[in-house]
């Protein structure tokens, strides 16, 4: 997941506002999709594994 942000704002698609680069904004938009698609998996298992504390409790 770092990986994926690190790439994400360095990317120069939002260093230079006059131009725009396809294949730099197609890059920017597939680890802005990956971080999303991760988050949401993190999620998911913080919320199962809270539920399993609940339960043990």
């Amino acid at each position: 997941m770092n990986e994926l942000i690190a790439g994400f704002v360095n990317n120069s698609v939002f260093k230079s506002a006059g131009v725009v680069d396809a294949e730099l904004s197609a890059k920017a938009r597939r680890d802005l999709k990956g971080i999303i698609e991760l988050s949401e998996g993190i999620k998911k298992s913080s919320e199962k594994l809270n539920k399993a504390a609940q339960k043990s409790q």
